[in-house]
């Protein structure tokens, strides 16, 4: 996501290699497979119940496998859904802007928690 969240201003389609995800139960191989990105820009998007006015959807295929990342098209580009290619979805549920170096004392631990 780091990746593609900075490069969304590139052409609509280009090609990259791709590391599979290091998040699993179980140890794999750190295989590297060729993958082709497509961004899409689409209008009035509701997502996680909040109305965005355009959003870059990056579709992302390796193998035979696709995972369609959602970002704000506003920046930062955060990225506010992940729609991947086993049926599962993660959906931004809080986001928020502040100068973390500027609060590193014990009380500012409730930065830290969701409100």
């Amino acid at each position: 996501p780091v990746v593609l969240r900075f490069r969304l201003e590139e052409p609509a389609e280009y090609r990259l290699n791709l590391m599979e995800s290091l998040m699993a139960n179980r140890v794999r191989p750190l295989d590297i497979a060729p993958a082709t990105v497509r961004h899409e820009r689409r209008k009035d998007v509701e997502i996680g119940g909040q109305q965005y006015p355009e959003v870059i959807a990056a579709s992302v295929t390796r193998m035979d496998r696709e995972d369609v990342l959602v970002f704000d098209a506003a920046f930062p580009h955060r990225l506010l859904r992940w729609d991947m290619h086993n049926g599962d979805r993660m959906t931004l549920g809080d986001s928020r802007f502040f100068y973390y170096w500027e609060h590193t004392r014990p009380e500012d631990r409730h930065l830290l928690r969701p409100e």
